[in-house]
């Protein structure tokens, strides 16, 4: 569970810092947890789950992994007034 988590906050880290690519997110996430047996980690629009149009909304890092038999599910939501716009 915290390889989950932490591969989530480094993906927060990287969107209020700027970072406004989805895949690049992902991948720093994916890189996070390297290790276990990744289900899904993904930054999406929590209003559709889907990919987000852009960075200028709320912003939902999900994802679930596997530890054994076991499915730990986590999120994080990066509010739009925490999302830095210093780069592209």
């Amino acid at each position: 569970a915290p390889t989950l988590h932490k591969a989530l906050r480094a993906g927060e880290e990287a969107i209020t810092h700027g970072v406004e690519h989805v895949e690049a997110v992902e991948k720093l996430m994916h890189r996070m947890a390297a290790g276990v047996d990744i289900d899904y980690l993904a930054l999406v629009d929590p209003a559709t789950f889907l990919p987000p149009a852009d960075f200028h909304r709320d912003l939902l890092l999900a994802g679930a992994v596997r530890l054994g038999k076991t499915r730990l599910i986590d999120n994080v939501l990066v509010p739009k007034a925490a999302i830095s716009h210093s780069h592209v």
